[in-house]
């Protein structure tokens, strides 16, 4: 969500990971340090049963997993970033042509 949305600098700072199957994806510590909003975390109760919400006293926590529609929420505002700065850097690239050839016409 917008409260910790890393931009292209934290997304391209993760790994992608291959599980050995067909699943790519993150690893979910690895994000939470980046973006905590964005991963998920089921809780254990001390007897085994599954607690929804936030973690409570006497609750451990269990299995971490990257939420999708969070982190898809990133990679495109991450995409929009990237193609902002490819727009800049190519319209720099623009004026410095024009001003070589202007050099080398003079």
């Amino acid at each position: 969500g917008e409260e910790s949305d890393p931009g292209a600098a934290g997304v391209l700072g993760l790994a992608p990971r291959k599980d050995g199957r067909r699943h790519v994806g993150v690893i979910a510590q690895e994000l939470q340090n980046l973006a905590p909003d964005m991963v998920l975390v089921d809780k254990v109760a001390p007897d085994g049963s599954a607690v929804k919400g936030a973690a409570g006293e006497g609750h451990v926590e269990g299995h971490m997993s990257v939420d999708p529609s969070n982190f898809l929420y990133m990679l495109i505002n991450a995409a929009k970033e990237l193609d902002a700065r490819v727009t800049q850097l190519e319209e720099e690239v623009r004026a410095l042509r024009a001003e070589r050839k202007k050099e080398a016409a003079a």
